[in-house]
C-alpha cells in the first residue's frame, strides 16, 4: 500500500497548525516555571528540530491542547529551555522573510521524515509478500 497521497493533507494540516502555532507557541511553552535558558535564540538547525517535533505533536494530539509532559519531553531530548524557544520565536517574529525561510525547512524536513516512514512501510510489507518465481 502506498501513503503518498496521504502526505498532502497531513502537510497541509501541518501548514495550518505552524500559521495556528507560531502565536501560540509562546503561550504553550511560558506554562512552565523555575527553568533558566541563555537568553539567546537558538541555531537555525536546532530550532527547526525543535519546532518540527512540536508541530508533529500537535497534529497527533486530539483535542486543542499538547500535553505540556510531551512538550518538556520534546525540549528535554534536544537539551533546549522554553525560554529558548521563546526567544527564538520573538526573533523570528521580527523578521517574517526569515520565518518564511525556516518554516520552509521544517516542512522540508517534515516531508522527508515522512517519506523515510512510508519507505519503511513498504519495506515491511514486501517483506510480508510471498515470494514469487521461487
Amino acid at each position: 500500500m502506498h501513503r503518498t497521497p496521504l502526505l498532502i493533507p497531513v502537510l497541509a494540516l501541518l501548514a495550518l497548525l505552524a500559521l495556528l502555532a507560531l502565536p501560540a507557541l509562546p503561550l504553550l511553552l511560558a506554562g512552565c516555571e523555575g527553568l533558566h535558558g541563555t537568553g539567546g535564540a537558538l541555531p537555525r538547525e536546532r530550532f527547526v528540530e525543535v519546532y518540527g517535533e512540536i508541530l508533529e505533536l500537535e497534529a497527533a494530539t486530539p483535542g486543542p491542547r499538547v500535553d505540556s509532559t510531551a512538550v518538556d519531553s520534546v525540549l528535554a531530548r534536544h537539551r533546549v529551555t522554553r525560554q529558548e524557544i521563546l526567544r527564538t520565536v520573538e526573533v523570528y517574529r521580527q523578521n517574517p522573510e526569515r520565518w518564511d525561510q525556516f518554516y520552509a525547512e521544517v516542512v522540508r524536513r517534515l516531508e522527508e521524515k515522512q517519506r523515510e516512514r512510508d519507505s519503511t512501510a513498504a519495506r515491511k510489507a514486501r517483506g510480508k509478500e510471498p515470494a514469487q518465481g521461487f
